[in-house]
Order: structure tokens, then C-alpha cells, then sequence
């Protein structure tokens, strides 16, 4: 009964990141502000940043700021800018009067040349205003100038690296050497992907794949984020789609786009937009869609989150679920991870002019048990001015990949042995089980950790606490109320095969059901029995049935399914086959009590309808073929014939009977069921074969002499043919006048299809000769004496031709055999009056040609 296969040999979950050191413990964002989390909980400070996009905070690795940039503007720890600190960035606002108070996207990354230099990136603001930056940027920051507070690297202001980028961009390869900043080229589904190494900044690794980018650079919301050990890449594009992508951080291609989401459907007029985080086992991805003037266009509430731990995209998409609403009316901007691992959410509440920030408290846990904060922090204010409205909803710091990091992961292992491996390719490796290579294989549970070095300085551990995950096992159920179900573990993907998801199973119906479940990234397939028990007393075999079919059996079958039975024939299975007419009775215990029932079957009988025959009269010797036709199918066909061989047979239609003793016989059929049986019978005659007493005569008679032939002999019947036509059906005696000078009649006598012959040879002698013609006819075409021609009763008369002459002697008519004249003249009547003829002919039986003249009157 229970089928299991599995399907994933190993997935890893529940990502649990850990970095090492402190390089973003504080964040400097907005109107001035700041947010450390070197105290838990964090506490906010007082900076001199003006950014309304996402900006960048660097610390060393106890936690103490080193500098701060709006991606336009670099200050130092002192909050003062940097002396060359103002970045040459080509931005434009028509409604901001600085671009250092506005800023753009920024990014900092380490320098795996140099541990006192830094690349600050500078790409397009998320912003609706009049902007012409489209380009990303890069510029390089010292610590060990202007006195170790640090400046820009002369020659390294606002370098043009690419063109034609989207808003948004993400930094990668913590706990490596070299570091990658990936971003998106605008109406392309490119992205560019530029390697960070101690040489320099490579050329962009090209990943066409996923959706095409639809927005210019001044629409606020495209976001780009990476997971925090590098392997996921989510890009969201505000009103479009929000996609789930593979990165490689060893090649820093991107590949295997998974649409994850299309309908964010920001309005895109206006300030607007959205942000989105991985949380921190990157098991899920958090959306925070912007509220814009009465949210027309916005079906959502603000924070979402999908579950992309399941195994196809459609059940991630199906798993999104409402967080609720982080204050009732809202702008917002962003969505940051923390060194804590809990995700913030910076927004302005325009309904108390307030600006706060808010937390998901646990963002690896699903749904509402992530716990969202609402209002955590509000963020002060006292530092604003008349545009404070314009920053204190504006960006939060961009994560740093720092150059040592730790992860830790759940591995649930589906089968054992299975392999672990590092991340990291091309490094030294070293594993606690003393391993060098990347990869092992471990048989048991346990915990394994390997540490990856890519250069000095730079190292990444990767722990995996490796559980075993046990198969599925579906219990088979019950139910006396007329509802079961099944419940399985919360936090596993299920596919059942009713078609409903979720943990939970129900159904009305009893029948074995299949699921299919991915727990923790294993997928098992398991089969399960449900029994629906009716109430007590019910009916619970069908009504008293009536068979009549053509196997003449039936299947009577419980109408519910009881899980066990016991019929009167013996039977326990769900149905018995019922071939003979009687009661019939089936009792069930069960869980819920004791069935019981009774169903009375009957057949139906069967009726003869006709009994045919080839030939209902025969002659001994002959046989005969016999056909039956009948309904409400019988199975039993008996046939007797009285006198035939053989005598008997079984079966519908029987093969050729044969009779051979003269006399009338009886045939019987007997058709027969289960329910019954019927008779029908046919007589049969059986006649002697006739003989011919005699064989062929001859004749010789006089012209016209009356003769009288009797047959051959007696028989049932007799036809005489003269040169083989029919000239007489049933005649015991044949009379004619013999007048053809030569014929033959042919006697046939018959029994039933037995027959015999013989045949008279008559010649006739003394023929006479005579041919008259009239001497007048009107060929006035009234069907009446319209032709002349030879008149005679005299069969042996063979004429040669007949000529008609006008009175100068002219042929008007000329005709062969027996032709007949018109009174036409090539077809035109001829005058009245008086016309001759010349007649020759012969008489059967002689060789002579007689000549004859004479006229004719043609009259009208």
C-alpha cells in the first residue's frame, strides 16, 4: 500500500550567516542619521550624511566607522567631508539644489590589492525627478591620507566603468580575496557582473538571462540584492516582476531565472516603489512595496514574503503571503539585512509626518511567525530641515562583503552518504575531519565545518550541521462523521493528489490518495487509504437488482467502502459476481460499528423469436442449414431433429443437417438462461429424389398436329421448357400444335431442390408454303393496319425480301427478312394510290425460294 521514492538525494537549508568581524555594524543613512549595532539593541547616532538613495558605511573590524558616501559625497569618521570628498558624479536634479544632499545608489567594496583602500561605487538613483546619471562609477578612497581619516585617490574621482545601468546594484564575495559588483543594463536582459581583484576591476562578465528590463533610470524601485552567502541573486522591477536567479561567485555569472512574482504593480507615476531582502538562511524573500497617494494600483498590502525554499516556482508563488501593513499610511524605500540577521524597513509616515524603521524580528521563520515590529525605531528628526521630508524616508547602508566571514547551514540529508562541499573554488580548504579537498563525503550526522582561504586575509568558514531527514509515512485514516484527515509536518511542501497544498488533508470521499512532499528539500512520494464510514444503518448495498445482459452476470458491490467484508458466498473483497438469481446478504465490522444488508437478484428468460430454414421441403439425401434468432440472451442453445444427422446440437446456429428417409419431421430448439428457458420448432419435408422413367424422344408429326407429353415421371413438381424457356410452371401434362419445323421441349421434375429431365424431339413434315399479303393498308400512324408485310400464321416461313415499286418503276422501299413498309419514301409519305411489290422467300425445311408479285393500295 505505501509507495515511497525518493527523488532529491541532498538539499541545503536554513542558512544560518554569521559575520565574523564588524564592518557593518553601523549604518549611516537619510537626514543625518545613523544606526549602530555594536549595542543590541542598536542605538542611532548623529552623522552629516544628506542621502535620499541607498548609501554606504565601511568600519574596521571592531566596529569603528572608517568613512560614510551617498554614492555623490564621502565623509570620515569626524563626520566632516573628505577634503576631495565631493564626487564627480554628472548628476542633475530641476528640485533638489545639491547633489550632495541628494546622493545616489552607493556601494563600498574593499580593495584585495591594498586593506587601506576602498572602491566606492556611485549607479543611477531610484528616484522619479529629472536625473541624467544612467552610468555606474567608481572611486577610490585612502585611509592613509588626510592624516588617516582617508580621501579620494587622485586620478580615482568618479571613473566611468559602465553605461546604460539600471538603479540598483549589489556587491558580492564576502569572506574572499576578490569581490564582484553585479548590475543591470537598462531595456536589456543583461547582467554585468565586474570582478574586483588585486590587479584591478576586470571587464563585465555578460549574463543574458531572465526578463528584460523595462524601466529608464529616474523610475524609482529596481532593486538587485544577493543572498548573504552569494549564491542567490533577486532582482525586483517595480509594476513588472521580481525574479530569483543562481550566482556564481567563483565565475560571477548569473543563470536559471525562476519568476517568482509579476504582480507588484507599483504605480509608476509618482514616488513610488519597492525593495526586497533575503532573509538570512536565504529560505525566504521579503517584498516591501510602496505605498503611492490612495495605493490605486497596488493589490498587496506592503510587506510580503514568499517562501523560494520550494521546489517549483509555481509554489513559490503560491506560498506569497500578506505581513500586514507597517503603519497605515506610508512611504517607503527600503528593505536591508542586519549584522543581526533581522531584516529593517525605513519608511515616512506621512499621516504623522514621522519617520521610522521598522523589523522582521525572525525573517527565517514563515509567515506571520517572522514577527514584524511595526514602528521598532523612530528614527530622530531633530536634525532635519525643509527637506527632511525628502531623506528621512530615503535609503538605508548597502552591505560591505567583508574579507572574513562565517556560515553555518541545516543540511537535511535525504539519503547517506552525501557530499558537502565549500563554496569557495580554487582555495585552500581545510575541514575539521582533516580533509584538503573542496568536497567530502560524510556517512553519519554530525557537525563538519571547512574553512576556505582565497589569500592572506581573506577566508570564508562554511559549517554544516548535517541531519538525517526521515521519509514520510501517511497512516491510513477513517472517519464516522463523514469527514477525515491527515496532517503532516507544517513545514514541509505538499502536492496531494486531490489537487490541494498545504499540510493539512481532507476529504469527503473515501479511495486511496497519493501525496507528494518536499520536507527540507527531500521529495517523497507516499500512497494512503481513507474510509468514509456512513451512519449506522444505512443501506448499504444497492436496490434488489434485475440482470439481463450478455454475460448474464452482475456485479453487486457495497456502496460504501467499509475496509471489510463478508458476503454469503463467502466473499470478502468489495463486490462479489452474481451469475444465479437468489439473496444475497454482506455484513462489515468496522471501527464505527457493525453494516449489514440484503439484495435480491433476478434474470431475466430468454425468448425465441423465429426459427428459420434454407429450405422448409427437401429431397432424401439432402441437408439443410437452420437459423435462429432471439433476445434477453440465452447461453444455452439445444436443438433435436427428429430424423436428420445428427440429431442433436448445442449452439446458437447449427451446421448443415441432413435428412435421408423420405417423410415429415420435427425440429426443436431450446434456448436457456439463469432465468429461464423457451422452445420453438419447425417442420421439415423430406421428399424422395424423382428419376426419369425414360430418356430423350423423337417425334415425327404432320403441320399442325395437337400432341399431349407426359412427364418424365411423378413428382412434387414439373416445368416445361421449349429450347430451354419457360413455357409452362407446374404442368403434369404438356398439349401443343406441332407446327415449327424443328423443336424440343425439355421436362423438368422436381422434389424439393431434386431434380431430373428428359427431353421430346419434334419434327414436322407437310408444311405448307403459302404467303399472303393484303392488298390495301393506311399507314396513318393510328396503330392500326399501318405497315405492309406478310401475313401468315406460319412460323416456317423465312422471308428474303420485300420491294415496293411506284408506277414508273422506281424502288421505294427495299427491306430485308421480315421487313415491314410504312408507306414511306426516305421518310416522306408516300401519294395515295396504287404501288407493286416483288415478295421472295423460303419455308424450314426446304431449299426452295418462292417468288411472288402483286400491288398494294395506299389509302389514308
Amino acid at each position: 500500500m505505501k509507495t515511497r521514492s525518493l527523488l532529491i538525494c541532498l538539499i541545503f537549508s536554513f542558512l544560518q550567516p554569521a559575520m565574523a568581524q564588524k564592518e557593518n555594524n553601523n549604518w549611516c543613512f537619510g537626514h543625518n542619521n545613523g544606526l549602530s549595532f555594536n549595542t543590541n539593541p542598536p542605538h542611532q547616532f548623529v552623522s552629516s550624511i544628506m542621502a535620499q538613495q541607498t548609501s554606504a558605511t565601511i568600519s574596521d573590524a571592531a566596529g569603528n566607522i572608517l568613512f560614510y558616501t551617498n554614492g555623490a559625497a564621502v565623509w570620515d569618521r569626524n563626520n566632516n567631508m573628505m577634503p576631495n570628498g565631493h564626487l564627480n558624479v554628472p548628476l542633475q536634479s530641476t528640485s533638489i539644489p545639491s547633489i550632495d544632499t541628494v546622493g545616489c545608489n552607493a556601494s563600498i567594496i574593499p580593495d584585495p590589492a591594498n586593506n587601506n583602500r576602498f572602491y566606492i561605487f556611485s549607479g543611477p538613483p531610484n528616484y522619479y525627478d529629472t536625473f541624467v546619471l544612467t552610468g555606474l562609477y567608481y572611486s577610490v578612497v585612502d585611509m592613509t591620507l588626510n592624516g588617516g581619516l582617508g580621501d579620494i585617490v587622485p586620478g580615482y574621482n568618479a571613473v566611468l566603468l559602465d553605461t546604460n545601468v539600471s538603479p540598483s546594484m549589489a556587491a558580492a564575495g564576502s569572506g574572499q580575496c576578490n569581490k564582484w559588483i553585479i548590475t543591470h543594463q537598462l531595456f536589456s536582459n543583461e547582467f554585468h557582473s565586474f570582478h574586483i581583484t588585486p590587479a584591478g576591476i576586470s571587464p563585465a562578465v555578460t549574463s543574458a538571462t531572465g526578463n528584460q528590463s523595462y524601466h529608464a533610470y529616474n523610475i524609482y524601485g529596481d532593486n538587485i540584492k544577493i543572498s548573504l552567502d552569494d549564491e542567490k541573486l533577486i532582482w525586483c522591477e517595480s509594476d513588472y516582476f521580481m525574479q530569483l536567479f543562481d550566482f556564481n561567485v567563483n565565475t560571477g555569472l548569473i543563470d536559471h531565472p525562476i519568476l517568482i512574482d509579476t504582480s507588484i504593480n507599483i504605480q509608476s507615476t509618482g514616488r513610488s516603489g519597492s525593495s526586497v531582502e533575503f532573509s538570512a538562511d536565504r529560505s525566504k524573500v521579503y517584498l516591501y512595496n510602496d505605498k503611492n497617494q490612495a495605493n490605486l494600483f497596488n493589490p498587496y498590502p506592503y510587506l510580503t514574503q514568499l517562501d523560494i525554499s520550494l521546489p517549483t516556482a509555481t509554489a513559490i508563488r503560491n506560498s506569497k503571503i500578506s505581513l500586514g501593513l507597517l503603519v497605515v499610511t506610508t512611504w517607503g524605500n527600503q528593505l536591508q539585512i542586519g549584522p543581526d540577521d533581522k531584516i529593517y524597513a525605513l519608511y515616512y509616515a506621512d499621516s504623522t509626518d514621522s519617520v521610522y524603521i521598522g523589523i522582521v524580528d525572525k525573517p527565517n521563520e514563515y509567515g506571520l511567525a517572522c514577527n514584524v515590529i511595526p514602528n521598532a525605531i523612530a528614527v530622530d528628526t531633530n536634525y532635519a530641515n525643509s527637506l527632511n521630508n525628502w531623506f528621512e524616508w530615503g535609503g538605508l547602508s548597502s552591505r560591505v562583503p567583508a574579507n572574513e566571514a562565517s556560515f553555518s547551514y541545516n543540511v537535511h540529508a535525504c539519503n547517506l552518504p552525501h557530499q558537502l562541499s565549500s563554496v569557495i573554488a580554487s582555495a585552500d580548504y581545510v575541514w575539521n575531519t582533516g580533509a584538503t579537498s573542496q568536497s567530502i563525503n560524510v556517512g553519519q550526522p554530525g557537525i563538519y565545518w571547512v574553512k576556505a582561504q582565497t589569500c592572506p586575509g581573506a577566508w570564508r568558514v562554511d559549517t554544516f550541521y548535517v541531519m538525517y531527514q526521515p521519509r514520510i509515512a501517511v497512516q491510513d485514516t477513517f472517519s464516522c462523521t463523514g469527514t477525515a484527515s491527515v496532517k503532516l509536518d507544517t513545514t514541509g511542501y505538499y502536492q496531494w493528489s486531490n489537487n490541494t497544498t498545504g499540510p493539512v488533508f481532507s476529504t469527503t470521499q473515501s479511495g486511496t490518495y497519493a501525496v507528494n512532499a518536499n520536507i527540507a528539500g527531500c521529495t517523497y512520494n507516499d500512497t494512503f487509504r481513507v474510509i468514509i464510514y456512513p451512519p449506522l444503518g444505512t443501506a448499504i448495498l444497492p436496490a434488489d437488482t434485475f440482470v439481463c445482459n450478455n454475460t448474464m452476470r452482475a456485479d453487486i458491490s457495497s456502496r460504501f467502502d467499509l475496509g471489510t467484508y463478508l458476503w454469503s458466498t463467502g466473499g470478502t473483497s468489495q463486490f462479489i459476481r452474481v451469475d444465479t438469481p437468489g439473496s444475497y446478504w454482506l455484513s462489515s465490522a468496522t471501527q464505527c460499528g457493525d453494516y449489514a444488508d440484503t439484495v435480491h437478484v433476478t434474470f431475466c428468460e430468454p425468448v425465441i423469436d423465429k426459427v428459420t430454414t434454407s429450405s422448409g421441403t427437401l429431397c432424401n439425401g439432402q441437408c439443410l442449414t437452420f437459423v435462429q434468432q432471439s433476445h434477453n440472451y440465452p447461453q444455452i442453445y439445444q436443438w433435436t431433429f427428429t430424423g436428420g444427422t445428427p440429431d442433436t446440437y448445442e449452439g446458437p446456429n447449427p451446421s448443415a443437417i441432413c435428412y435421408n428417409v423420405p417423410g415429415t419431421y420435427t425440429v426443436k430448439l431450446t434456448a436457456a438462461s439463469v432465468g429461464g428457458a423457451d422452445t420453438g420448432t419447425l417442420q421439415v419435408t423430406v421428399l424422395p429424389k424423382p428419376v426419369s422413367s425414360f430418356t430423350d424422344t423423337s417425334i415425327i408429326v404432320p403441320y399442325n398436329t395437337t400432341l399431349v407429353l407426359p412427364p418424365c415421371a411423378a413428382a412434387a413438381n414439373t416445368q416445361w421448357y421449349l429450347n430451354d424457356s419457360l413455357v409452362c410452371e407446374n404442368c403434369t401434362d404438356y398439349t401443343l400444335d406441332a407446327m415449327y419445323y424443328l423443336s424440343a421441349y425439355k421436362c423438368v421434375i422436381s422434389n424439393g431442390d431434386c431434380s431430373d429431365s428428359c427431353t421430346y424431339k419434334i419434327t414436322v413434315t407437310d408444311i405448307p408454303h403459302d404467303a399472303w399479303l393484303p392488298t390495301a393498308f393506311t399507314p396513318n400512324v393510328d396503330g392500326l393496319n399501318d405497315y405492309f408485310h406478310v401475313i401468315a400464321n406460319n412460323p416456317n416461313i423465312e422471308v428474303f425480301g420485300l420491294a415496293v415499286y411506284d408506277r414508273w418503276g422506281t424502288c421505294i422501299f427495299d427491306g430485308l427478312g421480315n421487313s415491314k413498309w410504312n408507306g414511306t419514301n426516305h421518310g416522306i409519305p408516300v401519294q395515295l394510290g396504287t404501288y407493286f411489290w416483288t415478295l421472295q422467300y423460303k419455308v424450314a425445311g426446304s431449299n426452295m425460294i418462292y417468288h411472288k408479285t402483286g400491288n398494294v393500295t395506299v389509302v389514308r
